[in-house]
């Protein structure tokens, strides 16, 4: 807190020295010569100068303490108790670009809720109808339902991508660390992807311990 208030008062304080010494350099030129006098008018100037700052550092404190100290939340950031008028005027324009991102935050949490909504009856409606067609091409072993039928996995398996990434932002939700055997999931999937090996006369064989 202090070295943010030593910092911005720097600049001042090295303008008021320098002013302090042009004043002094003047009345010297001009053949004033009473130093006792010249001490005394730089002793004044320093002590106007030391009751401003500590005006201004009492005044501010707060202040400077809120901006050294790091924040824990956006609503703790915004709490202000200054009645300086910059302190003040700076803690109300936070605030109004807090409502702000507060309503664009909330908006966009409303799209996106309405988007994972819209995809998600989607996909199920889409499943329906593709449920038919794999029970139709199930019936006869004609090359062309076949056909249909491969074709309608990869679209099942589109399906589920799309469901996939539309929650990605809940995967928590979906996803679960557990231990699984390594040979039922090689089981599943060669029986998940039969179409597709018997049609290109691939036959796997799977040998585990």
């Amino acid at each position: 807190m202090k070295k943010l208030f030593w910092r911005e008062h720097l600049p001042l304080i090295m303008f008021t020295l320098a002013a302090l010494f042009v004043v002094l350099l003047v009345f010297w030129y001009d053949g004033y010569d009473h130093p006792v006098t010249a001490v005394y008018a730089v002793f004044l100037g320093l002590t106007i100068l030391g009751g401003y700052l500590a005006f201004r550092y009492f005044t501010h404190r707060d202040f400077y303490e809120r901006l050294s100290q790091p924040i824990r939340s956006l609503e703790e950031s915004i709490k202000h108790n200054e009645s300086a008028p910059l302190p003040t005027a700076l803690s109300e324009l936070m605030e109004e670009q807090y409502r702000q991102y507060r309503t664009v935050m909330e908006e966009w949490e409303r799209r996106r809720k309405e988007h994972m909504i819209f995809m998600n009856q989607w996909v199920h409606q889409m499943k329906t109808p593709l449920s038919v067609i794999e029970m139709i091409t199930q019936e006869d072993d004609n090359d062309s339902f076949k056909s249909i039928s491969e074709e309608s996995d990869r679209i099942r398996r589109g399906l589920e991508m799309v469901l996939y990434m539309s929650r990605l932002e809940t995967f928590e939700q979906d996803f679960s660390v557990e231990p699984v055997h390594l040979n039922q999931i090689a089981v599943d999937a060669v029986h998940e992807n039969k179409r597709f090996f018997i049609h290109s006369h691939v036959y796997p064989e799977l040998l585990v311990d």
